[in-house]
């Protein structure tokens, strides 16, 4: 009877142990994830950033295309048949 009990103890000590190493990976994943996690979003936020500025060029440079275009005067013949 006391075999058996020492058995079980070490069964459920030695259970234990591994609990707490995948404990120790999974935490050591979840804070990889997590700066993972950090650097995507800081990443994403730059390009955010870009694309804004992008944009912004696009509307300025098609408003000044737009005004150029509106101070040429229209070649050609109106024709009304």
């Amino acid at each position: 009877r006391l075999g058996a009990l020492a058995t079980e103890a070490a069964a459920a000590d030695s259970a234990y142990a591994r609990a707490r190493e995948v404990i120790g990976v999974n935490e050591q994943r979840i804070a990889e994830y997590r700066a993972w996690r950090d650097r995507d979003g800081r990443e994403i936020d730059v390009t955010r950033q870009q694309l804004d500025e992008i944009r912004n060029q696009s509307a300025g440079h098609m408003k000044s295309t737009a005004d150029a275009a509106a101070k040429e005067p229209i070649q050609g013949t109106i024709r009304f048949d």
